[in-house]
């Protein structure tokens, strides 16, 4: 009779136990969480990398006057006095 009624709650504790495991709210969930801290992950070392090349960039700005003339002519568009600066547009196609 013990044995019987042992077995009866040893089969219910290990039916309570997988039904945890699967149900929505336990092991699944905890999957997910786990590859969306991995894609995070991924992401914040992105963007760590993006913050470094932007603050190299910052102090050779700051720093380096070649650097900023370099930026100037390239983003600005901008020439020296009695320079005169042609620009070409990619987009064009030829023989328009």
């Amino acid at each position: 009779m013990k044995s019987s009624v042992f077995i009866i709650l040893l089969f219910l504790a290990l039916l309570a136990a997988f039904t945890t495991l699967i149900s929505d709210g336990s092991y699944s969930r905890m999957r997910n969480l786990e590859q969306s801290v991995a894609s995070q992950r991924e992401k914040n070392q992105e963007l760590k990398e993006q913050v470094g090349a932007l603050r190299q960039e910052v102090q050779g700005l700051q720093h380096d006057d070649r650097v900023l003339e370099k930026a100037a002519r390239n983003e600005l568009g901008l020439a020296r006095p009695g320079e005169n600066l042609v620009i070409f547009d990619k987009g064009a196609s030829r023989g328009q």
